[in-house]
């Protein structure tokens, strides 16, 4: 036993084909176990199952490859089987709990008694290990079941790893198949090509009946475009399929990147029948289905078929197939462009041929053209250009015309310069003469410009000299208006300065009176203070004879005493004071009484020169107009002398410029018939007959 465990093992890491290593390890166990059949079972996605490995003694029938549906084993034990559950029946017909449908399934097989072991990878239930007992009953140990449920543990483990390694072959036979159809892509000269390489590499490595390239056309009916297919299947190459079901269904899904794979037609949801009865012309039991689109549009599908029986397609498998789809569809825009590059080079290269053609029947005709009109670079204006068809045919007609009508102008030309020549020598004596003519008028007419110009000049300094005439009286009647009013108002002057006096003389008059009333009323006081004086001194007497209660009273006495003698002596100054203002306003009076006389003279004085001051303004009147009216005279001749001057110096102008004008006539004329000399003998050149 545990030397065939290390077998196992040791199979495992050397093994690369399931297959192959199952019927081996199945051989080992049975006899090991010494039984009569052992089995690998494994599972359908419906629960049914498949028997892949066996290892059975001589004499008893095969069941390998067999498919068993045993609905009793699906409905009771499926789930105790995936909890691992370890089976050991002794004796089939007398096992408690056993179906009469199982025991008919076990008879099929010749078995009396058998034993049970679940398989799983990653923990899901695949597959069944089993060891028959057909010769008769068996009761088994605990030991052999022991070993037994080691078996299919190792067995798993062995096969995981041998998937494993199947899986990074298949994996790297998918990556070879990538490079292949991406290699191909840029050897391929055609999509064919590519196509059969690449269905052939798919078909290989999903190891699937039928692989096919389906075009759809135009009303989404198609037609199978490439192949590849196992022997002993049908050939689907060329086969036009209209599946309405199809078109009316599924096209749409497609295009939006549908992606559909199909274990088995017969229970697939949602299948029509139309679909299903289409398949089955080519014998597909399971498809699968990704689209094949060309710049985002839907144009064909890439279809595997499993036609020997249903198929689990595993999602790596699917995911391959989409990106070999993608692939696909990659090389076929490369090959297309390919293609396209090809076209366009050989239409540039047809292109260029013709173009090269051409242009050397082109430069040809271009040669004989230039040889044709060689004269008339000479000035031969006869030659003609005869090429016919062709570009350069346009252009030697235009030449010949360019030629044609340049004669016709040489000739007009020829006629228009011998008579621009002789009209230029008749002319050109009368344009001297003119000439002469012109030049005499405008110097003596600059002389009498000269004249005119010093009598305007007398007139300008007449009119200047009046202006300032005008301008002096102007200012000399202004002065006498200043005058008229200064004396006006010294008139007014006096007369206020004379009545000024009249009331000074009238105060002076009321200040001597004044003064009076001061003198008598100063008199008044001196005689008061005399008696205040006595009183003081009768008042001190008295005083003194009543003792002491008399001091006060003759203290006050004594202060009244001396006021009154203050008083004596201020009125005293107060009579010479008034004494000198009446002396004073006396001389006052005279004085303004000799005044009195002298503005009377001065006003009298006044009024004379008032007078004759009024006589000289009516006389300057008189005269400020009269010098008014000569400068008026001698600006309006100074004006009328500018005009004439202005006339006669535009009148000037007019004989210089005509002048001028005649000389460059006659210049012109003499460059005219120079001119008409070299035009003939420029024409002269030209060949026209």
């Amino acid at each position: 036993q545990d030397r065939l465990l290390s077998n196992i093992a040791w199979r495992a890491r050397q093994a690369t084909d399931i297959q192959d290593f199952s019927n081996k390890i199945m051989a080992g166990v049975r006899r090991v176990l010494n039984v009569d059949r052992v089995i690998i079972y494994r599972f359908n996605s419906d629960w049914s199952g498949t028997i892949v490995a066996e290892s059975v003694a001589p004499g008893w029938t095969s069941s390998m490859n067999e498919t068993i549906d045993d609905p009793c084993f699906r409905m009771n034990y499926i789930e105790q089987y995936q909890n691992g559950r370890v089976r050991a029946i002794n004796d089939i017909y007398n096992e408690p709990g056993l179906n009469d449908c199982h025991v008919l399934t076990l008879e099929q097989f010749e078995v009396k008694a058998n034993l049970i072991a679940p398989m799983k990878q990653g923990n899901q239930l695949v597959g069944l290990l089993i060891a028959h007992q057909c010769s008769a009953p068996r009761v088994w140990q605990q030991s052999e079941i022991d070993f037994f449920v080691q078996l299919a543990t190792e067995i798993e483990y062995a096969l995981d790893h041998i998937s494993f390694i199947q899986q990074l072959q298949a994996a790297a036979k998918r990556e070879r198949l990538l490079g292949d159809i991406a290699w191909k892509a840029r050897q391929a000269a055609n999509c064919q090509e590519l196509l059969s390489t690449a269905l052939s590499g798919i078909r290989k490595v999903l190891n699937v009946d039928r692989v096919i390239a389906y075009r759809f056309n135009p009303d989404w009916s198609g037609t199978v475009a490439a192949e590849s297919v196992a022997a002993g299947w049908t050939r689907a190459i060329h086969e036009r399929i209209d599946d309405p079901c199809f078109r009316d269904r599924y096209v749409q899904q497609y295009q939006n990147g549908r992606v559909k794979a199909i274990n088995d037609i017969y229970n697939e949801p949602g299948l029509s029948d139309c679909h299903i009865l289409t398949l089955e012309q080519f014998e597909v039991k399971a498809n699968l289905i990704v689209p094949l689109r060309k710049d985002n549009q839907l144009v064909g599908l890439l279809i595997a078929h499993q036609c020997s029986q249903p198929r689990n397609w595993k999602q790596s498998e699917i995911d391959f197939f989409v990106q070999v789809a993608i692939h696909i569809e990659y090389a076929f825009a490369h090959v297309s462009f390919i293609k396209q590059l090809e076209e366009a080079r050989t239409v540039a290269e047809a292109v260029s041929i013709e173009q090269r053609q051409e242009k050397e029947a082109l430069q040809a005709q271009l040669e004989r053209f230039l040889q044709q009109i060689q004269g008339a670079f000479r000035g031969d204006l006869t030659v003609r250009a005869e090429v016919k068809g062709g570009e350069i045919a346009t252009i030697a007609n235009f030449f010949n015309a360019l030629i044609e009508n340049l004669q016709q102008i040489v000739l007009q030309v020829q006629s228009a310069a011998d008579a621009v020549t002789q009209t230029a020598k008749v002319s050109e004596i009368d344009v001297k003469r003119l000439s002469d003519e012109a030049q005499r008028q405008s110097e003596a007419i600059a002389a009498t410009l000269q004249q005119i110009q010093v009598m305007a000049n007398s007139i300008q300094n007449v009119a200047t000299s009046a202006q300032q005439a005008a301008l002096k009286v102007q200012e000399a009647n202004q002065t006498l208006q200043v005058g008229d009013k200064a004396m006006n108002k010294t008139v007014a002057g006096i007369l206020a300065i004379e009545k000024t006096f009249e009331e000074t003389a009238l105060k002076v008059k009321c200040l001597g009176q004044s003064s009076q009333k001061i003198s008598r009323a100063s008199s008044l006081i001196k005689d008061l203070a005399n008696q205040t004086n006595i009183l003081a001194l009768n008042a001190s007497i008295e005083a003194k004879g009543a003792g002491i209660e008399g001091e006060g009273f003759a203290v006050v006495a004594a202060e009244v005493r001396t006021l009154a003698e203050q008083s004596a002596v201020a009125t005293k100054e107060i009579e010479q004071i008034v004494e000198e203002i009446q002396i004073e306003t006396n001389e006052v009076v005279t004085a303004m009484e000799v005044g009195m006389n002298q503005l009377s003279t001065g006003t009298n004085l006044v009024k004379t020169a008032r007078s004759k001051l009024n006589s000289i303004a009516a006389v300057s009147a008189q005269i400020r107009i009269l010098v008014e009216e000569m400068a008026q005279a001698a600006t309006s001749q100074m004006q009328t002398s500018l005009d004439l001057t202005k006339t006669i110096q535009e009148v000037a102008t007019i004989a210089n410029q005509t002048s001028e004008q005649s000389q460059a006539v006659a210049e012109s004329f003499t460059k005219l018939l120079k001119v008409a000399n070299e035009l003939q003998e420029s024409v002269a050149q030209f060949k026209i007959r």
